[in-house]
């Protein structure tokens, strides 16, 4: 279902009327976190775990000492050198 451009800008003002006091500080902070997703020059950690293959997560026990350390481990954004995988020591005990 198309809705006109007249229709929808119209719908657009009768929300501002009543709820945009409301709406607007939602809207604000939203776009903010949508930023930190859309802009790439920001430098974004992402957990060790991440670069890691499902097949290996499997075998690790969910509790054990080498998952907590795949979960602590932060890994630089790919606009840096990671770490290297082998500093961490519960990491080569698994090959990854």
């Amino acid at each position: 279902m198309q809705i006109p451009d007249a229709t929808f800008r119209q719908f657009v003002n009768i929300v501002d009327h009543f709820e945009g006091n409301r709406v607007r500080p939602v809207a604000i902070l939203a776009a903010s976190a949508l930023d930190l997703f859309m802009d790439d020059s920001i430098a974004t950690p992402r957990l060790k775990i991440e670069d890691v293959a499902e097949e290996v997560l499997e075998l690790v026990p969910r509790t054990s000492p080498d998952m907590r350390a795949l979960l602590a481990t932060v890994s630089l954004s790919a606009q840096e050198q990671d770490l290297p995988v082998d500093s961490i020591p519960q990491c080569e005990r698994l090959g990854i």
